[in-house]
């Protein structure tokens, strides 16, 4: 059974637009190598922040349009309802929505760069807060 993991927005607009640990966590989530679990609403936040004219210059070359982008990760994906924290955790409202998200997943770990507010909390709920390149090691991906 493929580990569940959830990865934040920061490391999946990365994995979209760069090379490096980010866009092969993508890649190995397409392949099958861990079960990336999301839910609608960081999708929806994805979509949004891909539209943004400063990335416009990544996808517009490509040819892909954020729609696209969100409905093929989509596809591979499983999309769960986050469960709602009983109070606020990180202090960031939209990175308290990964760790719901995390809950509601039963997910092996988070995967963020997110220094600030996911990645100082080490872990949640026994959930681990992994860096892309801890992750990559953890997952067999190194």
């Amino acid at each position: 059974m493929a580990p569940r993991v959830v990865v934040d927005l920061n490391v999946l607009v990365s994995g979209i637009i760069n090379d490096g640990p980010p866009e092969r966590l993508v890649r190995a989530a397409a392949e099958g190598a861990f079960e990336l679990c999301i839910s609608r609403l960081m999708l929806e936040r994805l979509r949004a922040v891909l539209a943004r004219d400063k990335l416009a210059k990544y996808l517009l070359p490509a040819g892909r349009s954020p729609r696209e982008i969100a409905t093929q990760l989509e596809a591979f994906c499983t999309v769960v309802v986050p469960l709602q924290l009983p109070r606020p955790v990180t202090g960031d409202p939209e990175d308290d929505i990964v760790l719901g998200t995390a809950l509601a997943a039963e997910a092996h770990c988070i995967i963020s760069g997110d220094r600030r507010h996911l990645l100082s909390l080490g872990s949640h709920e026994g959930i681990p807060i992994l860096s892309p390149r801890d992750a990559m090691a953890a997952i067999g991906l190194e």
